[in-house]
C-alpha cells in the first residue's frame, strides 16, 4: 500500500494510480500530506512495486520520491510520457515518400521490359556434371513445381554436349531443334523426344492400374455381378484410353506420329522426372523414368496399315550421335507461365490509375498562387553557387558555412535577398557620384552649402521620365 500516508490519503492515491497511464509524465494529486506527481509512471522488474511518482512535503517543502508497494494492476496505455511518438521530420518523410515513387518507377520500368520481351522468353540451364563415356550409369531427379505452358513445347529436359552455347533467351525452343548441329536432345513436356531439328520419337504415357472387378461366387448375386462387371470393365478401359494415345493414322505419312499431339500434357505439375544416362550401354543410353515408371517411346517413322510403329526405350549411341562430343551435361529448358505475363499488366494498370489520381488531384495551372503548390515549388527550388554567394555577399558570411545550413533555412534566406535584390534593381538610367575633397572644394567656391557633405558621400541621380 501507501506506506506514512493516513488512511484516507492512501485510498485517494489508489483510485488515482488506477487512472494513470504507463510512463505518465501528466497527472497529479493533491492529499492531505501534499502534492503527488507523475515523474515517467511505471511498474519495477518484478511488478511489485509501482514508481516514478514524487511528492512535495507540505510541512518540510522537500520533494521525495513516492512508492506503492502492493498488488500488480495494468496500467493504461500511454498517450504522453516518454513513449509518446515522435511526429515524423518533413524532410525526411519527403525523402522516403521520393526514394518509394523511384521504387515504383523503377518497378514500372522492369514490368514493361519484360513485357516487350514476351515471347522471347525461353531460357536453358546447363548442369555442372560433367558425363564421360564409360563411367557407369548416372542419374538425377527433376521435379516441375509448375504447369508447363504453352501445350508443353517449351519445357524440357535431356543432355547436351559440351559444344552446346544457345542458352537464350529466344523465341524457339533451344534443345534438339538445331538440324545443323546435332549438340542437343531432350525429351518436352508434351511427350516429344526432339534430336537435330526434329521429333524422333513420342513418348508413351504409362498405364494407370485398373481396379480389379469384383465378382461374387455366390449363386443369388450372379446376375448383379454380371450387369456391373461389364460396366466397370468399360471404366477401365476408358482410363487405359485416356493414357494412351493410339495412332490410327500412321499410314497418312511418316510424320502421323508427330503432327498428331497429345491432348493432354506428358509432364505436368509435380511430376518427377528421372534422366538415366548408360555410359557402357550401346555407346551411351538416354532413357527416362515418369514418377519412378521408365518411359517407353513410339518412333516416328513410316508405319504400313497393319503395323505397329517400332517402341523404343532409350536413345542409344549418344555420345556418336552428339558429333562424337567427349562429354555431355544435364540441360533444363523452360519458359514464364502466362499468368506471370497477366500479372504484370495488372500491376502497370493499377501503377497507371495511381498516377492518374494522382494528376487529377494536383492543382492545376489556372491556379497557381495556392498555397500547396507554392510550397511544392519551393520545396523543389535547389540553391544554385552563385545565389549561395549572392547570400554570402549580403548575410557577410563564408559559404562553406551557407552549406552547413538546412534547405528550409537556405530558402527563406534567398527570399530575403531576392527582396533586397528587388528593391535594388535599376528601373531607370541611374548616376552614382562619389564626392571627393576636390568637388567639395569645387562646390564651396561656387556657393553651394557643403557643411552636411563628407568626402565619400555618393549621391545617386536617377532620370525619371515627367509624369
Amino acid at each position: 500500500g501507501w506506506q506514512k500516508f493516513s488512511t484516507s490519503s492512501s485510498n485517494d492515491l489508489e483510485a488515482w494510480a488506477h487512472r494513470l497511464c504507463n510512463n505518465d509524465n501528466s497527472q497529479e494529486s493533491r492529499v492531505d500530506e501534499g502534492i503527488v506527481w507523475c515523474n515517467n509512471t511505471r511498474w519495477n522488474n518484478t511488478k511489485t512495486e509501482l514508481i516514478g511518482l514524487k511528492m512535495e512535503d507540505n510541512e518540510t517543502g522537500d520533494e521525495v520520491d513516492v512508492r506503492r508497494r502492493g498488488p500488480y494492476f495494468e496500467l493504461k496505455s500511454s498517450r504522453f510520457g516518454r513513449q509518446q511518438e515522435t511526429t515524423e521530420d518533413p524532410q525526411e518523410a519527403r525523402r522516403k515518400q521520393e526514394e518509394a515513387m523511384k521504387k515504383e518507377m523503377a518497378d514500372m520500368k522492369h514490368r514493361t521490359n519484360l513485357l516487350e520481351n514476351r515471347g522471347n522468353d525461353i531460357e536453358a540451364v546447363r548442369g555442372g556434371m560433367r558425363i564421360e563415356p564409360y563411367t557407369g550409369v548416372h542419374r538425377w531427379n527433376l521435379v516441375f513445381a509448375h504447369q508447363p505452358a504453352r501445350e508443353g513445347s517449351c519445357d524440357a529436359v535431356g543432355i547436351v554436349s559440351q559444344e552446346f552455347s544457345t542458352f537464350g533467351p529466344s523465341r524457339t525452343p533451344l534443345l534438339g531443334r538445331d538440324y545443323m548441329n546435332a549438340n542437343s536432345v531432350a525429351l518436352y513436356a508434351n511427350g516429344e523426344l526432339h534430336f537435330r531439328g526434329q521429333c524422333v520419337a513420342t513418348a508413351i504415357a504409362p498405364i494407370r492400374k485398373a481396379k480389379p472387378v469384383e465378382s461374387t461366387a455366390e449363386s443369388g448375386d450372379g446376375e448383379k455381378s454380371a450387369s456391373e462387371s461389364p460396366a466397370k470393365a468399360a471404366d477401365a478401359i476408358a482410363d487405359v484410353a485416356e493414357s494412351t494415345q493410339v495412332d490410327t493414322g500412321a499410314e497418312d505419312d511418316a510424320g502421323a506420329a508427330h503432327a498428331s499431339k497429345a491432348t493432354k500434357l506428358l509432364i505436368k505439375q509435380n511430376t518427377v522426372v528421372t534422366c538415366i544416362i548408360d555410359t557402357d550401354a550401346e555407346g551411351g543410353t538416354l532413357s527416362f523414368e515418369l514418377n519412378g515408371t521408365l518411359l517407353e517411346f513410339k518412333k516416328a517413322t513410316y508405319v504400313r496399315r497393319g503395323q505397329q510403329a517400332e517402341t523404343l526405350s532409350g536413345f542409344i549411341n549418344v555420345f556418336e550421335r552428339l558429333e562424337n562430343t567427349t562429354a555431355v551435361y544435364p540441360i533444363v529448358m523452360t519458359c514464364p507461365l502466362d499468368e506471370l505475363y497477366e500479372e504484370l499488366e495488372e500491376e502497370n494498370r493499377k501503377f497507371k490509375d495511381k498516377q492518374t489520381k494522382k494528376d487529377v488531384t494536383r492543382p492545376t495551372k489556372a491556379e497557381p498562387d495556392t498555397d500547396s503548390s507554392s510550397e511544392e515549388e519551393e520545396e523543389d527550388e535547389q540553391i544554385t553557387p552563385q545565389q549561395l554567394k549572392q547570400m554570402a555577399k549580403f548575410a557577410k558570411m563564408p559559404v562553406s558555412a551557407l552549406k552547413k545550413q538546412e534547405d528550409s533555412d537556405l530558402r527563406k534566406l534567398w527570399k530575403k535577398v531576392q527582396i533586397e535584390l528587388e528593391a535594388m534593381r535599376v528601373r531607370y538610367p541611374t548616376i552614382h557620384i562619389q564626392i571627393s575633397e576636390r568637388a567639395k572644394r569645387n562646390l564651396a567656391s561656387s556657393g553651394t552649402p557643403v557643411k552636411d557633405i563628407v568626402p565619400g558621400t555618393i549621391i545617386t541621380i536617377i532620370l525619371r521620365p515627367a509624369a
